[in-house]
């Protein structure tokens, strides 16, 4: 007798996508799939804004699943387990930890070192495109 269901592989991420009443920042153009995100009060409204590790990197909140242009609202793939296709600085390399990159939106398999630079990770790579959304409680900012 089977004790776990199968994760659903044909589907990724089914079920674990949100739509919340924030909206892409008016001020932005046209975000493309992947984009990580953070959740910010802009004047009143909460707006989705590109995520890095100096930009709102303890806001963050997930990934886009579809290009979404400005004031417009957002589906978010933001569940731990969750299969995401981001945007890439660099390579994804298969194992390698994920963290935030230093350019909004994107992540990357090499942490950044900078000084007062926030070092988050977010799960880990699957293959050269893919990762899995695990991301850590806890941050470091060296």
């Amino acid at each position: 007798m089977p004790v776990a269901r199968r994760p659903d592989i044909d589907t990724p991420n089914a079920g674990n996508r949100q739509l919340s009443t924030a909206v892409v920042a008016p001020d932005l153009d046209v975000q493309p799939q992947g984009t990580a995100v953070a959740v910010v009060d802009d004047g009143g409204q909460m707006v989705y804004r590109p995520v890095s590790a100096t930009q709102y990197p303890t806001m963050f909140y997930g990934f886009l699943t579809a290009s979404t242009e400005p004031n417009r609202q957002a589906v978010v793939t933001t569940s731990r387990g969750s299969l995401v296709t981001p945007r890439v600085e660099g390579v994804l390399v298969p194992g390698s930890s994920v963290f935030l990159s230093l350019v909004p939106g994107y992540v990357t398999c090499v942490a950044p070192s900078e000084e007062g630079v926030c070092v988050w990770r977010l799960g880990y790579a699957i293959s050269a495109s893919q990762m899995v959304l695990a991301p850590d409680p806890i941050f470091l900012m060296p």
